[in-house]
This record gives C-alpha cells, sequence and structure tokens, in this order.
C-alpha cells in the first residue's frame, strides 16, 4: 500500500502506512530533501574548518623552534616571526584541505553512523549519490582553493619566505642575525661575527674581507641606513692591505665600513626556482618547452603536478564516505587511518611527478588520479554493497587479528620460559 502523505525524515524508519513494512514506499518532499543537506552541512563545516586550523597551526609550532633561534639578534624579532609564518601559511593550508575535506566528511559520517541517524537517512529512500552531494561541494571548494593557493598564493608566500631569508641573512635587520656565520656580499665582501651583545648592541670578533682590504676588530657597532647598506664601526682594530711588494700593516681607533647588501651592477638575474612561479610564469615557460619539443618538461611536470591537488580534492569527498562509517555495533578508526595514508601516499607520488616524472609529467599525473580516483570508486562501491564500515572489518580480520593472535602466541611462550 502507497503512504498518501509524505514522511518526515527523522520518522521515516518508524512509520508504517498499512499491514506489512515492506509495502510502504517513503516519499521525500523537496523541503525535506533540503533539511537532510543542511543537516549533513551543519555536521561538516565546523569540523572542515577546525580541522584546517589546527593542521596549519601544528605545521606552523613545528617551525617556530627553528625561526626563533634565525631571529634571535635581529630587530623587531615578532614583526618578522609573523612574516614568516604568513609566508608559509598557503603551503601549510594546501595541505591541510585535503586532509580535511577527508577528516570532516569521514568525521561527519561517523558521527551520523554512532547515533543511528546515517541509517534513518537510508531507510528514507535518499540514494548514496545523493548524499554525497554536500561533502562533494566542500570537494570544488577545496578544488577551487587549492588551484588559487598552488598557482598564486604558494609562489607568492615562497618568494616572500626567500626575500626575508636574504634580508635577514645580508643584515637588513640587524647584523646579529649573522653571528658564527660566513656571509658574503655583493661586490666581493665577506663578514663574520662572533658574538652580539642584545643588551649593548655590541658585535665582537668582526672580521671583514674586502677586494682591497682585510679587517678585523675585537668589538664593533653596526647600522642600516634603510637603503641597502649596512654602516659597520669598528673599534680598535687592525688592517691588512696589499701592496706590490708585499702587505702593509695598518692599526686604527675607529674606522666606518660601508657594506652594500644590493648588487645594482649585477647583469645576471637567476631564475627562481620552479615552485616559486606564478600561474602566468610557469604557463608560459611550459609553452617554451613544448615548442622547442625538450625531452624533459620540469616547468609542465610543475603545472600537472599542482592540478593534481585541485583532482584530489574532488575525490577525497568520496574517501570520506567510504571510509568513515563504524561497522556495526563497532568503533573501529582503521577506516580512517587508512584514509590518512592515502593522502600522504597521494602527496608523496605529487612530489615524484614533479621533480622525477620531467619526460612525460601528463602522463604520469593521469596515472596517479586514475589511481587514486579508482581507489576512492571501488573502496565507496564496496561500502555500499558491503555494508558501512567494509574496510574496517576487513583491516580486522586480515590484519589486526592475525596480529593479536601472533602476539599473544608469543606472550605464552615469554610465560613458559619463565616459568
Amino acid at each position: 500500500m502507497r503512504c498518501s502523505r509524505p514522511i518526515a525524515p527523522r520518522d521515516a524508519a518508524r512509520r508504517s502506512c498499512s499491514r506489512s513494512p515492506d509495502d510502504v514506499v517513503v516519499r521525500l518532499r523537496p523541503s525535506d530533501v533540503k533539511l537532510i543537506d543542511r543537516y549533513i552541512f551543519a555536521q561538516t563545516w565546523r569540523n572542515f574548518a577546525a580541522i584546517c586550523g589546527i593542521i596549519v597551526a601544528l605545521l606552523l609550532l613545528e617551525n617556530l623552534s627553528r625561526l626563533l633561534h634565525l631571529l634571535e639578534n635581529v630587530e623587531e624579532p615578532i614583526s618578522l616571526l609573523l612574516q614568516f609564518l604568513l609566508a608559509l601559511v598557503p603551503e601549510y593550508l594546501g595541505l591541510g584541505i585535503l586532509v580535511a575535506i577527508f577528516l570532516s566528511t569521514a568525521l561527519a559520517v561517523r558521527s551520523l553512523s554512532l547515533a543511528g541517524e546515517w541509517q534513518i537517512l537510508a531507510a528514507t529512500g535518499v540514494s548514496p549519490t545523493r548524499l554525497l552531494l554536500i561533502p562533494m561541494m566542500f570537494g570544488a571548494v577545496g578544488a577551487t582553493a587549492e588551484t588559487a593557493i598552488n598557482f598564486h598564493y604558494r609562489p607568492v608566500g615562497e618568494r616572500r619566505l626567500d626575500q626575508l631569508l636574504d634580508e635577514v641573512r645580508l643584515g637588513r635587520h640587524g647584523v646579529g642575525a649573522a653571528i658564527r656565520s660566513i656571509v658574503s656580499f655583493p661586490n666581493g665582501v665577506t663578514v663574520t661575527i662572533d658574538g652580539h651583545d642584545r643588551a649593548t648592541g655590541m658585535l665582537t670578533g668582526v672580521f671583514v674581507a674586502m677586494p682591497e682590504v682585510t679587517l678585523t676588530a675585537p668589538r664593533a657597532r653596526a647600522t642600516h641606513d634603510g637603503f641597502g647598506t649596512i654602516v659597520l664601526r669598528l673599534e680598535n682594530g687592525r688592517g691588512l692591505t696589499r701592496r706590490r711588494d708585499g702587505f702593509n700593516v695598518l692599526s686604527f681607533r675607529y674606522l666606518t665600513v660601508r657594506i652594500a647588501t644590493t648588487n645594482e651592477k649585477a647583469s645576471t638575474v637567476s631564475l627562481p626556482a620552479l615552485d616559486r612561479l606564478p600561474l602566468d610564469e610557469i604557463v608560459e615557460l611550459a609553452m617554451r618547452e613544448t615548442s622547442r619539443s625538450q625531452t624533459s618538461m620540469p616547468a609542465l611536470a610543475s603545472i600537472a603536478s599542482r592540478l593534481t591537488y585541485s583532482l584530489m580534492a574532488l575525490v577525497v569527498p568520496i574517501l570520506g564516505i567510504a571510509l568513515g562509517a563504524p561497522p556495526m555495533r563497532g568503533r573501529s578508526g582503521a577506516g580512517l587511518v587508512l584514509g590518512i595514508l592515502m593522502i600522504v601516499g597521494f602527496v608523496r607520488a605529487a612530489s615524484f611527478v614533479e621533480s622525477s616524472a620531467l619526460q612525460r609529467p601528463v602522463l604520469a599525473s593521469g596515472v596517479l588520479m586514475l589511481l587514486s580516483g579508482g581507489a576512492a570508486g571501488l573502496l565507496w562501491r564496496f561500502e555500499i554493497r558491503s555494508g558501512p564500515g567494509f574496510v574496517d572489518r576487513l583491516i580486522d580480520r586480515q590484519l589486526v587479528s592475525p596480529l593479536l593472535y601472533l602476539a599473544k602466541g608469543k606472550a605464552r611462550t615469554t610465560l613458559k620460559v619463565w616459568c
């Protein structure tokens, strides 16, 4: 018998309209389906935002100690530290988006499954493909974000990071950053500094090698004129100048040396690394490679590798649906671990395409996406046919149970030896 009126999604699995539950045909109104979409969206977006923030924060904290050590003796270290961290955000956000889409989708499915609501949605007659709408919407947003990050924001961040490192290394934020290191400046100038007193700003153990003269001083003070020149005032030092018949030794009480940190006469321009090139520059370089019929095409490989991240953002929602639901009467998280391992493997493979698959980068990227998409599609179909938690049950049966059996056997053998 057919119901005469629509049934709300929450009550669809509990009501019947005739003699037998098998005769019930549940019909959802369009407004009910929209409510389901809004409910899944509410379960997903909070996790997505939180996971993105956590991943970026953890990766930034990993580099925090190294940056603090680098900026120990510079002027305005807090401002420089914030600039360094801001330049690193695009790279880490690009990695975090993939993991966040997968985990937010999987955790939403897991939460609904543990509450019995995922089964209720299935009982209302909503197809598995229809339930993919909201996760795929997050995937589309992630794909757009990955494209913008990899072709614009990440190259800008990498260039800014290189610029900041060069400024610190060349002493534009205080010569104290070059402590116990050999710093080469333009025009053949080399400087080493043994120590720095932050309280007084005094430098100790200063050595300056220039084409005409070599200078040493136990103490010195340094300032920056704001136009790319370091003004170094040496105290009580000595110098060595070259002459035709040997060297001339000189002593001085105070000596001011001006060291340029930029070379305006440089005639050669170094080409930045490929990951520093934005969309227009990398496309121009790839077209040049194609027109020359080069056997090695690193620019095209870089473009292909960046595009795989955008395509992978459309694959991870399917992984989240397939691996998120736990098995019946179980709370195993093996599917979540497998999904994260697959994403890590994809990132490694994409890096391999960019660095090693230089002769056929498009083919290598296509094979990578075919394998990733095919694996996600197969897991999703298996989950539909075999029920929720198929992967968790398979891993528990084929991997965890044998390992536990071996561990118990080894423990018994050890106990017998002790006895």
